[in-house]
């Protein structure tokens, strides 16, 4: 098949998150399965128009908000290529794909934004920004959706679609044959500084807990709105929590993953998402997550087994992790290897079957409706 995917971000831009890192591990493998696929994307700082990147092409123009017209463009003026089939996805904002390409199409989605408008951005924006994706998603109702997560796929039946399908998520971290040692005191938080990952709710957690547990630390890596970041910083300095408390920003892969290896929880209180592939991955190295039971996660951690879910206020978060650091040695250890017991059923390779079977079936033209 040769395929064209349309995306907002590519596997270089520097914003690119996990559906990005998803995204890219399903488009290489569907390579060497002998497909060919070219990723269109906006241009971002010192990118290149185009490159190919094991062995997907990379095509790049416009800008962050002009992309999608520009590859509208760029079909019909014939400079994207020929395709047998179009991965349409949607971030928030889709390329409106079925109103311009006669090929056959599919929508990938990773989440509904949803609330997550009113959080982002302020009024009226907010609202404009809910009501167009509730409207657009209508003009993909009856083309096929694929996604990570059964919570998502049930919104999006009731939201009509007929033909949804889910993929597995995977990681490229070498699983060890056994937890890594891990520090007592030493929580993590990782994902971009934003307030839809709320970041700020683990700060409060721990501020809850510092009479309980003074030598508590939490490490937070990640990039993202400076803004936030500082009234982040000035949060830890009110509650005093100064020496428990680092912002690392962003670190390469393997810093990164060592940090995570050596804690003893994953923090992940975000108001949703399309997975949380931070959640696989710190059970890759047998660090458990604890997180909000929400769209996503309630997908990505199976409550008792990979880590725990809690209500979605920093309270909940704050008595899970005080049960979780009260248990014994022992036990806080069996959690460790359930998590990355739990861990192996995750692989890339199977995604990109499941992608490639929805692809193939969509090219005969076959709905199943579910």
């Amino acid at each position: 098949m040769r395929i064209l995917i349309l995306n907002w971000r590519d596997i270089r831009h520097p914003e690119k998150g996990g559906a990005e890192i998803l995204t890219f591990e399903i488009a290489k493998r569907l390579v060497t399965k002998g497909h060919s696929v070219t990723w269109f994307s906006p241009r971002f700082k010192n990118s290149k128009p185009e490159e190919e990147i094991e062995g997907v092409q990379f095509v790049r123009a416009g800008g962050k908000y002009t992309v999608y017209f520009v590859a509208a463009w760029k079909y019909w003026h014939n400079q994207l290529g020929s395709f047998d089939i179009v991965i349409d996805e949607m971030n928030g904002i889709p390329f409106f794909s079925p109103l311009y390409i006669r090929e056959k199409k599919i929508l990938m989605l990773h989440h509904v934004v949803g609330k997550i408008w009113h959080v982002e951005f302020p009024f009226p924006f907010s609202s404009f920004g809910a009501l167009f994706e509730k409207a657009a998603l209508k003009l993909y109702a009856q083309i096929p959706v694929i996604t990570e997560g059964k919570s998502t796929c049930r919104d999006l039946i009731r939201m009509g679609f007929q033909d949804t399908s889910t993929m597995t998520v995977g990681t490229g971290i070498t699983r060890p044959k056994k937890p890594l040692p891990k520090k007592n005191n030493q929580l993590v938080f990782v994902g971009r500084m934003k307030k839809a990952k709320q970041p700020d709710h683990a700060i409060r957690a721990i501020g809850l807990l510092k009479n309980r547990f003074p030598d508590l630390q939490l490490k937070l890596i990640g990039g993202g709105d400076e803004k936030y970041i500082e009234e982040m910083k000035q949060q830890v300095k009110d509650l005093g929590l100064e020496k428990q408390i680092s912002f690392l920003g962003h670190l390469g892969f393997e810093e990164r993953n060592r940090i995570v290896s050596e804690s003893m929880a994953i923090l992940v209180p975000s108001i949703k998402e399309g997975w949380g592939l931070i959640v696989t991955e710190a059970n890759c190295v047998g660090t458990i997550a604890i997180g909000y039971n929400v769209n996503g996660l309630c997908d990505a951690i199976s409550d008792g087994e990979n880590g725990f879910l809690t209500e979605n206020n920093p309270t909940a978060l704050a008595e899970k992790i005080r049960f979780f650091l009260s248990l014994s040695t022992e036990k806080k250890l069996k959690y460790s290897q359930k998590a990355l017991f739990h861990s192996r059923r995750f692989e890339w390779n199977t995604g990109a079957d499941e992608v490639e079977a929805l692809l193939k079936k969509t090219l005969k033209n076959t709905l199943s409706f579910k």
